[in-house]
């Protein structure tokens, strides 16, 4: 079956045709990737969008489209398709880009480092978490209470200052120890 997985008609015209050729989907394969015609020397922002159009968009793309049709295919009740992604895929990519840029800028004595925080009570969070949300989130963490924003400058500070220049590429989590990476 041939596809554009960057496109996202011909990965659901795909995972269709799957389903109208064999009835069911058992297994997805994310195997495309912009890697053996990768340009390292092309730094524009357009090859940068179709990296990543292939890459990571693409995963999504056809995850969407099989995990449809899989269940589609089973005798299940309705399925709404999958959460919106968009928030997670991004801040997943934050990570990798800081661990990525610490690599690259170590060299030159740069460090960079990544805060993760949990769910901060800023105007915007506001909109879009009902309060009661945002107190029950609070309540289901080791140390209980609503992250503020001005939480989070006492790690800004410290990565920006000498005693962090040998931290660079970390990810620290400030969320009230409601996820605890190893």
């Amino acid at each position: 079956m041939h596809c554009d997985v960057s496109d996202a008609a011909s990965a659901e015209g795909c995972g269709n045709a799957v389903l109208a050729r064999h009835g069911r989907i058992d297994i997805l394969v994310n195997n495309a990737a912009l890697y053996g015609d990768w340009d390292l020397a092309d730094q524009s922002e357009e090859y940068l969008r179709r990296v990543f159009d292939v890459n990571l968009h693409g995963v999504w793309l056809m995850t969407r489209a099989a995990a449809y049709n899989y269940l589609v295919s089973l005798p299940t009740e309705d399925f709404g398709g999958l959460s919106a992604f968009n928030d997670q895929q991004t801040k997943w990519g934050v990570i990798g880009l800081t661990k990525f840029s610490a690599g690259q800028l170590g060299q030159y004595g740069i460090t960079v480092n990544c805060i993760a925080p949990g769910v901060v009570a800023t105007e915007a969070t506001k909109k879009v978490v009902p309060p009661t949300t945002i107190e029950m989130l609070a309540k289901r963490q080791a140390v209980p209470g609503v992250i503020a924003a001005e939480d989070l400058a006492g790690a800004a500070v410290f990565f920006a200052s000498d005693e962090a220049r040998y931290v660079t590429g970390q990810v620290l989590v400030i969320d009230g120890g409601k996820y605890m990476p190893a």
